[in-house]
């Protein structure tokens, strides 16, 4: 090994031991959050989903009831109260998912098109040092909105069927233990415990899911 190839593993080897630490985990996540905020996560599933529509991203970002980080708190007054719009959980979050949209104050996300990975430790609430996003309870998983079928969209539709092969990729996508089921025409079904978190949107290679916001309030 030459002298440039000794310093280049040395390196290597010394930013992956950092990285291992608590510290170091951090700062990997806050430079992670920089790189999804300037390369957006659904600009990097063009080529795994289905492509989309400027138009219908342009549509989707003015919606008013685009959901709040996970752990925001639920009374109106109390979370603009306490929310200082200081970008803390923007930047935490390691795939790009938040984002601001003017006319609407402190942080969203669209699960229509920035899924929510439901991170372990969810690095988001633990920015907020507000508190406006509160820890989840144990177990406890948040709720964004309701994942809904366009069933003629699917590929497991009569319709489209091609084979016999199944397609279950949005259940494979899926975060969350038998959120998604499929039915006895091998539809896919969403549970109760569903959370509208998006990843079955995003995988979707149809575009044949939407996650209905309709129940959703953003302040």
């Amino acid at each position: 090994m030459d002298r440039k190839d000794f310093f280049s593993e040395g390196w290597k080897q010394i930013l992956g031991d950092i990285s291992r630490t608590p510290i170091g985990s951090a700062i990997d996540r806050q430079l992670q959050g920089i790189s999804n905020l300037l390369s957006p996560e659904w600009m990097q599933y063009q080529d795994f989903g289905a492509p989309m529509d400027p138009n219908s991203i342009e549509k989707r970002i003015h919606s008013d009831n685009l959901p709040r980080p996970p752990g925001a708190l639920q009374d109106v007054d109390q979370f603009l109260n306490k929310c200082t719009s200081c970008g803390d959980c923007i930047v935490a979050c390691p795939h790009g998912v938040l984002f601001t949209v003017p006319g609407i104050y402190g942080p969203v996300f669209d699960p229509n098109l920035k899924a929510c990975r439901l991170c372990p430790e969810f690095p988001c609430i633990q920015s907020c040092e507000p508190k406006a996003l509160k820890k989840l309870r144990k177990n406890h998983l948040p709720w964004f909105g309701r994942a809904c079928l366009l069933s003629e969209e699917c590929r497991n539709h009569p319709d489209k069927k091609e084979d016999e092969e199944i397609c279950s990729i949005c259940i494979k996508g899926c975060p969350v233990e038998e959120a998604i089921l499929l039915s006895e025409d091998s539809l896919p079904e969403f549970a109760d415990h569903c959370t509208g978190c998006g990843m079955c949107a995003l995988v979707c290679p149809e575009s044949a899911i939407e996650i209905d916001l309709s129940e959703t309030e953003a302040g």
